[in-house]
């Protein structure tokens, strides 16, 4: 009797864990195919991170980086507007540090090729985007003269852009710019 009260037991627990794990993997489908969306217009709400060892970096001389340092931290107005869908991605973005009437417009598939694109410091470039594994942040990289890698997810009503520098293996360096915008409709 005690053998079937644990053979009836096994059954039970193998039926509920195949279940689960059905439901787990019709979850993760799901996210698969609804990944975050980035749609809306963004306006730069503040600026983190370690910015001084960011354009360290970039091999900027000590007076240039607390010139940068202090321009960043000071605040300038910067604003995108981005329409997201699937694997398109469109970003009207204007303003930079140095130029408050800068503009740019620029499409790219993420997971698709690089585009050409303009630099914050004004600098023609190019730019590839892909997904992290569960489709939560679009991790860009750019083809430049020093390249760098941008992570950007949204961390309740706010976009977040991490932004780094690459070593020469391409992998990430110790500084980092965090733009953290604010949804403005």
């Amino acid at each position: 009797m005690a053998a079937l009260a644990f053979a009836t037991a096994c059954l039970c627990f193998a039926s509920v864990s195949s279940s689960q794990n059905i439901q787990a993997s019709l979850f993760r489908e799901s996210q698969d195919n609804n990944s975050v969306n980035f749609t809306g217009k963004w306006a730069l709400h503040r600026i983190e991170g370690d910015v001084d060892q960011f354009f360290k970096d970039q091999n900027w001389s000590w007076a240039f980086r607390k010139v940068a340092c202090a321009i960043i931290k000071s605040g300038y107005d910067m604003q995108q507007t981005i329409t997201h869908s699937g694997h398109q991605y469109k970003s009207e973005d204007e303003g930079v540090p140095r130029n408050k009437n800068f503009r740019q417009t620029y499409e790219l598939e993420i997971g698709g090729k690089s585009i050409p694109w303009i630099t914050p410091t004004e600098e023609p470039a190019q730019l590839r985007a892909e997904w992290n594994n569960d489709k939560t942040m679009m991790i860009t990289k750019s083809r430049e003269k020093v390249p760098k890698i941008t992570y950007r997810y949204l961390d309740g009503e706010h976009l977040v852009e991490i932004a780094k520098c690459l070593n020469r293996e391409g992998k990430p360096m110790d500084g980092s710019i965090k733009h953290v915008y604010r949804r403005v409709n």
